[in-house]
């Protein structure tokens, strides 16, 4: 099967899909794989439109609040993990300057892919 091509039309079809998916820490190229657009073109959709980037931020902000906040309260890498629902094994999470509880950055690794998140 090959890549299609985004435009706003099909963005309007899965905007919502889309952000859900962003605030579960997918990154771009997981969302474009997942829906079936070509990596680059669906990249540079979202830059160059502003809905689709003003729903990628606000997906991203969520995340990273409820990332935040777990970190917070839990403290423990598991918690992340079973926050963005990915098998131990294949997800590595990073902590750095600070600890588990006040981070300033967090770093989750999909080890398959080796995609980061911060």
């Amino acid at each position: 099967m090959g890549s299609r091509m985004i435009d706003l039309d099909s963005f309007e079809e899965i905007k919502d899909e889309f952000i859900s998916c962003v605030e579960d820490g997918l990154t771009i190229n997981d969302i474009a794989d997942g829906f079936g657009f070509d990596r680059q073109d669906f990249s540079d959709f979202v830059e160059s439109n502003s809905d689709a980037l003003a729903a990628y931020r606000k997906g991203k902000f969520t995340f990273k609040r409820d990332l935040m906040k777990t970190a917070k309260t839990k403290g423990t890498v598991k918690a992340i993990q079973e926050l963005i629902g990915d098998d131990s094994s294949k997800l590595s999470v990073e902590f750095k300057r600070g600890d588990m509880r006040t981070p300033d950055e967090i770093i989750i690794t999909n080890t398959e892919s080796h995609e980061k998140s911060r």
